[in-house]
Parts: C-alpha cells; structure tokens; sequence
C-alpha cells in the first residue's frame, strides 16, 4: 500500500506546479532572515502550517489527526536534504524536504485509512456475501432474486458499505453517509434545473 502512496507522491512532487508554488510559498515565509537559506531552526512554523492544513481534511474524513514529527525525524529529514551539508537548506533543498514532509503525512494517514476502515470494509465484504447466501437459500426468495443478486458484486458493494459504516458510526450517525450522498445528487439535480 506504501509504495502505491509513495509513487503518487512522487508523480506529484515532481509534476505538479501547485507544490512548486506551495514549496516556495512556505520556503519564503520560513526564510525570516531573507538569507535565501533556512537552518533547521526556521522548520517549526513550516510543520505547523503544514499540519494545520492537512489535519482538518483528515478529520472531516472521520480520521484522527496526524501526529507531528518529533524534533529527531525533522533533524534527520533536515540533514538527508541538506546535499551541500553546510546546515542550512536552500530553496531546491528545501523542496525535498517538504515533499518528504509530505510523504510522510501521506504515509500516516494512508495507515490510518487502513486502522480506521480497514475492518469496516472486511466486515462489508463478508455481510454482503453472507446476506446474498443467506437470501438466496431461502427457497422463493432465493428464487425471485437469485439472479438479480448474482448482479450486485459482494466484492465492490460490502467494502463500499463497511467503509461507510464505519464513516457513520465515527460521526455518530450511522446514516450520516447516505445523507450526505443525498444531499449531493439534491445538489446536482437542482443545478441541472
């Protein structure tokens, strides 16, 4: 799963005008000296603001917020991008660092994904498989919707159902999910209008 987040990262690190332009937006409003460089004293801020922009995404999504790097990960990822080792990173260094940063809340968060909804979607999977058994079995109903149920693939609609299920009961509304979905296609008809 990591290395699928890791690819994506990389495809956007490298391509991706917006992190070009995020990159040097927050290299400059670090940089307060004006020197052009940045000693790992200046990271801090650039952590916080980081984390404050991620973490509300991640909470409206049902998940916890990210834990931030303690001071020896930050040190260690300074020193990796810091190729000139003169202690102080300039702006193209900089960049591997806050895609590394990057990286890292990406692989947090994709692990979190898994802790959080991993089970809901192996649960989904397996009451859906059992549900079409189950129906199935019984003799007129089995009948009736055999074929029909033979449609719906167990192995795409229970991960869907586990998942938000599992949304639902993080917000405390098991049916939150089917509302918001509601509320979308409400949306798109009344534009459509």
């Amino acid at each position: 799963m990591f290395g699928l987040v890791n690819q994506q990262i990389d495809k956007y690190l490298h391509s991706n005008p917006e992190f070009q332009s995020l990159s040097h937006s927050a290299f400059t409003a670090a940089d307060s000296n004006s020197s052009g460089t940045l000693t790992s004293a200046e990271l801090p801020p650039v952590v916080d603001a980081l984390w404050a922009q991620i973490e509300p995404k991640l909470v409206a999504a049902g998940l916890p917020p990210l834990t931030k790097p303690a001071p020896e990960v930050l040190d260690r990822l300074f020193e990796t991008s810091d190729k000139t080792t003169d202690k102080q990173l300039d702006e193209e260094e900089f960049r591997a660092m806050f895609g590394a940063l990057l990286k890292l809340a990406a692989k947090e968060s994709a692990g979190q994904v898994a802790k959080t909804y991993g089970l809901g979607i192996v649960l989904g999977a397996l009451a859906v498989h059992m549900g079409k058994a189950a129906l199935v079995s019984v003799p007129v109903v089995g009948g009736l919707l055999g074929k029909v149920l033979e449609i719906v693939p167990s192995m795409i609609a229970g991960p869907v159902l586990g998942v938000l299920t599992v949304f639902g009961i993080l917000k405390g509304d098991v049916f939150l999910a089917e509302k918001m979905i509601a509320e979308r296609i409400k949306a798109k008809e009344e534009k459509k209008e």
